[in-house]
């Protein structure tokens, strides 16, 4: 099966420049694009993987505690990269189901503040659960 997804995550993350560290948030919004393998395809219980690609879109990092560390603010660029899932679905009746899903999602981005540009692995794992609508 395919699966197109768009996914909005809030890590937080933590700044480490001289001496100083700022803790503040980011705002990503992985949108994916995964083909799936079924396991039992038919059957009431249907586990799956299912691996693609991810265009990753970015707000800028949010902390209170940028100006200590004398940054205006940290952009981080769109970007691309990889996705890779499993999951899980019960059947409840003809043509739904419950799902639980885990997507772990690969990128390395160049960050840029007003300092200068450094290189950063943001990987986050995204899990969910819902109702599936079969056809």
């Amino acid at each position: 099966s395919a699966e197109i997804a768009m996914t909005q995550v809030k890590p937080e993350g933590r700044v480490q420049f001289g001496d100083g560290t700022a803790v503040g948030t980011l705002d990503m919004l992985p949108i994916t694009g995964m083909l799936q393998y079924h396991f039992n395809p038919e059957g009431r219980t249907d586990f799956y993987v299912g691996g693609g690609v991810a265009y990753i879109l970015f707000d800028e990092f949010k902390s209170n505690d940028l100006g200590a560390l004398g940054i205006d603010s940290i952009n981080l660029e769109d970007d691309y990269g990889s996705v890779w899932g499993a999951g899980i679905s019960f059947g409840l009746a003809s043509g739904f189901a419950v799902v639980a899903d885990a997507k772990y999602v690969l990128s390395s981005n160049t960050i840029t503040t007003t300092v200068g540009d450094a290189e950063i692995e943001l990987n986050p794992l995204i899990l969910s659960a819902g109702l599936q609508i079969q056809f």
